[in-house]
């Protein structure tokens, strides 16, 4: 069993980079949509939304210098956390930017431009293979993975900003990388592009990702309203002293337990890896990838279901 260890979170930049197919590609500028209102107010955040037809999708090196422009000048610190939206299929893998090209570019933003690469997430459908019918080792996020790791391994860059193996290593050893074992929709109803266009989402669902063959259901499971802990004394939230106690033991209508419930069901639905010290992709829990300091309220198995809660801890939304 282990716990969460906080890791990262603390990002100098959030870079949102969608790839659209064409002008009405509706799903990816809803997923840029989406980011956008999701960070909206956050100064770190920077957006690049791509035509793929404007840009030479096997030139990595010219992609990395894209994203460079987008973040500017002058970022203190230099930690960058990256989301990449794409198309992807389950059983092609085949984006319209190569994940190879997708994963370079990422490299040369810590070899050329001397970034640490602390996250990213590959934001597509199938992007860590299928529930049941694809490994999760052929998956786009692996692979983007090792594509990051394959220029921090070769790329000497020129003289002005050559780095040394072990500096460059440094720049993404520990670096976190996600992708997701369902299909992944996006929908705004609200913006004024899709008033033009059918509607071939969840009239409910506004500027969220949602997940399944066209279900509704919300795809990040979300604490219950207001605080709460297992036991409450007059209307009042009653603290406990810092105690572990087996989920076994929770009441199966309380709202901690069907918290915990759509937690493992998430797991189960995005899968996480990290670059080890030898640049290898290897597998992590979610729990591990995460930087909300809720999930540090639990205590994991080995498979990162959730087997324990701090007894102390209120959660809220």
């Amino acid at each position: 069993m282990e716990s969460r260890v906080l890791v990262g979170g603390n990002y100098d930049v959030i870079l949102v980079v969608t790839f659209k197919k064409n002008h009405t590609d509706s799903e990816m500028i809803a997923s840029d949509l989406s980011m956008r209102e999701k960070y909206q107010g956050n100064g770190k955040a920077k957006f690049f939304l791509c035509e793929v037809n404007d840009i030479d999708v096997n030139d990595a090196l010219t992609l990395a210098y894209l994203m460079y422009s987008v973040i500017g000048e002058g970022v203190e610190g230099r930690r960058l956390g990256i989301y990449v939206g794409t198309h992807c299929d389950v059983a092609s893998l085949n984006p319209e930017v190569p994940a190879k090209t997708m994963g370079n570019a990422i490299g040369y933003l810590a070899t050329r431009y001397k970034f640490i690469i602390s996250k990213v997430c590959v934001d597509a459908c199938y992007s860590a293979g299928a529930e049941t019918s694809m490994p999760h080792e052929d998956s786009l996020a692996k692979q983007v993975g090792r594509a990051i790791a394959e220029i921090v391994s070769v790329d000497e860059a020129d003289e002005e900003t050559e780095l040394t193996l072990q500096t460059r290593k440094a720049r993404v050893i520990g670096c976190r990388i996600a992708g997701y074992c369902v299909i992944i929709k996006r929908y705004t109803p609200n913006h004024e592009y899709f008033s033009n266009h059918p509607k071939n989402y969840p009239e409910n669902i506004t500027a969220q990702a949602v997940y399944g063959k066209g279900t509704a259901k919300v795809f990040r499971p979300k604490v219950v309203a207001g605080k709460y802990d297992i036991k409450a004394k007059n209307k009042k939230i009653e603290l406990f002293k810092e105690e572990e106690e087996e989920i076994a033991n929770l009441d199966q209508g309380s709202p901690l337990y069907k918290f915990i419930k759509s937690l493992n069901a998430y797991f189960a639905l995005k899968k996480a890896w990290k670059i080890d010290e030898n640049l290898a992709i290897v597998s992590i829990p979610l729990h591990q990838y995460t930087d909300s300091p809720l999930f540090s309220r639990f205590a994991y198995d080995p498979q990162g279901q959730i087997v324990k809660f701090r007894r102390g801890d209120v959660l809220t939304k």
